[in-house]
């Protein structure tokens, strides 16, 4: 049970991990770059602040990521100690837990970044709209929300098939 199966899906996931390997390398890059300037003596003023927009957006896609590779939290020593239909069915609440967050999360965070869009709010050192940088907000909701659906289909597939009898 991985999400959504076929070419859209494998294409999410590759996608995610190719920009999940650029954030990284590019926050490396300028924390180094910006090390490097500091020691030199000629500190890059927006270094330190595209950085931690840098790191926003990780931590943000990261939990999209980490959705799709079951990496997130959960119950794990609970889910670890039921077996059969009981653990499917603790692991489908959880998803379900998971799907109200991120729609509510994804939800409530468009009005703000219609707000700071209306307002022309901009990063206070770099020349970019801040509802650029807060626009990752939804964008992970709706790929968090996308690998939910596709695991929460598989469960109650799972759910409704006859009951093996190891799982007894």
């Amino acid at each position: 049970m991985n999400g959504l199966p076929g070419k859209i899906g494998n294409r999410i996931s590759q996608t995610e991990n190719v920009f999940s390997l650029i954030l990284i390398c590019l926050m490396t890059l300028l924390v180094w770059l910006q090390i490097l300037s500091r020691v030199s003596g000629r500190s890059i003023q927006w270094s330190e602040e595209m950085s931690r927009y840098l790191l926003v957006w990780m931590v943000f896609f990261g939990s999209a990521v980490g959705v799709r590779t079951k990496s997130h939290i959960g119950a794990s020593f609970l889910v670890a100690a039921l077996k059969g239909k009981k653990k499917l069915s603790l692991i489908l609440f959880q998803n379900i837990v998971f799907l109200s967050f991120f729609s509510l999360l994804g939800y409530y965070s468009i009005p703000f970044i219609q707000m700071q869009k209306r307002f022309g709010q901009t990063a206070e050192t770099l020349p970019i709209p801040m509802y650029m940088i807060t626009a990752i907000v939804p964008v992970s909701c709706i790929l968090a929300l996308y690998h939910l659906f596709g695991e929460i289909i598989a469960l109650v597939r799972a759910l409704r098939a006859p009951l093996d009898e190891s799982e007894v």
